[in-house]
């Protein structure tokens, strides 16, 4: 995955995430930031980690639970049969 870095800020953007990381089609939301960090490790897909019935994604690039649960959401499956 390429990603492309603006060096004047600093800022790099990732290009947005078509499956989970399990390889499954999803609907991203607009909101999601990628990549996001959470409890060490850095995510560039919606991801199955702690939650393992459907997908979610960070609103924030650093996203911390607890933080009122509004920085977080799920991604929809494009398809109803997952892998």
């Amino acid at each position: 995955m390429k990603i492309n870095c603006k060096k004047s800020c600093g800022e790099c953007k990732v290009p947005r995430p078509t499956t989970d990381e399990r390889g499954n089609s999803v609907n991203v939301p607009k909101s999601c930031v990628f990549p996001f960090t959470y409890k060490g490790k850095t995510y560039t897909k919606c991801t199955f980690f702690e939650v393992t019935t459907k997908p979610w994604c960070a609103k924030v690039a650093a996203y911390q639970s607890g933080t009122g649960d509004t920085t977080w959401d799920y991604c929809s499956p494009k398809e109803d049969i997952w892998n």
